[in-house]
């Protein structure tokens, strides 16, 4: 964030990189405008500069969100990278030049219909993203789970609060890490208030 995009990020966003490093399954709530959008674009990045053959695939609550938002995002920051050079992003794809079919990033919208989309990723270095989790159907989250089987996939999701069941509502609840955890499935969580950030007024 600092020496490629030249950028600082809040303590907040610093604490969910450090989670997304050392931890499989990260999930973040908050109120909208804090930077979530911003962040996961920087980890999109590092983990496309720091991994070799990655395979990340991001999604979100709508085709909107995922592909005029996040990847939008993704499209700015890659501008302002020192080594955009060696990077080429697309509406929906985002890829290293010189090997575009085993290094990449792709934007997917989701759908019931079409759960086999999210199956079928088998790579020591899989990522996952779900933006505005809390709106992805089951389903989904739980055939994205089957790319998790390797020991450095990661796995972030993110979203406002809005529901009060559903699989990102269980991150915070039964599925939630706590402190002497040793269960690789368990979601280890950051709730981001608007009181707590710069960037909400």
């Amino acid at each position: 964030a600092e020496h490629v995009i030249g950028m600082t990020p809040d303590p907040w966003q610093v604490a969910v990189m450090e989670s997304v490093r050392d931890n499989r399954r990260t999930a973040v709530r908050s109120c909208h405008g804090p930077g979530k959008t911003w962040l996961a674009a920087v980890l999109n990045k590092w983990w496309m500069a720091t991994r070799g053959y990655p395979r990340i695939r991001w999604t979100a609550n709508t085709e909107k969100q995922v592909m005029s938002v996040l990847w939008s995002e993704l499209a700015k920051i890659h501008r302002q990278s020192k080594d955009r050079e060696l990077y080429e992003w697309t509406k929906t794809g985002y890829f290293l030049k010189i090997a575009p079919d085993v290094h990449w990033a792709q934007a997917i919208a989701w759908s019931e219909n079409n759960s086999e989309a999210f199956a079928g990723i088998h790579a020591p270095n899989v990522f996952y993203g779900f933006d505005e989790a809390s709106a992805i159907v089951d389903l989904i989250w739980e055939v994205s789970q089957g790319a998790m089987t390797e020991p450095e996939a990661r796995w972030l999701v993110m979203g406002n609060p809005t529901r009060n069941q559903g699989k990102f509502f269980d991150c915070f609840g039964k599925n939630r890490w706590q402190e002497g955890d040793t269960e690789p499935s368990l979601w280890h969580c950051f709730t981001v208030s608007a009181a707590d950030s710069p960037r909400v007024s």
